[in-house]
């Protein structure tokens, strides 16, 4: 059984489902689907943080997305989701090009 659920917990399947929450909550305007995806995005950033030492403020930065959703501020809120979903392009280029 854990074999099965701690990739589904740590991995890719979490990341994409978090940052998929944080999208759509951008996208609709509901800061509580975005601090849903930010949580969401917690155990995939606390994997990588063994890899790379900046990964631990990621989520900072999609809480700081959800405040910013909720002060209709959906600019600011798509700015600071661009360091989180380039990180994350670019561990995935670095999986596929392994």
């Amino acid at each position: 059984m854990t074999d099965f659920l701690i990739p589904m917990l740590f991995g890719w399947p979490m990341t994409i489902l978090a940052l998929s929450c944080v999208l759509a909550g951008i996208l609709f305007s509901r800061w509580k689907l975005t601090l849903l995806g930010g949580i969401f995005f917690l155990p995939p950033t606390w994997y990588i943080g063994f890899y790379f030492s900046y990964a631990f403020i990621l989520p900072l930065f999609l809480f700081a997305c959800a405040y910013f959703v909720a002060k209709n501020k959906t600019l600011v809120a798509s700015l600071l989701l661009v360091p989180v979903l380039a990180l994350t392009a670019w561990l995935a280029f670095l999986v596929i090009t392994q």
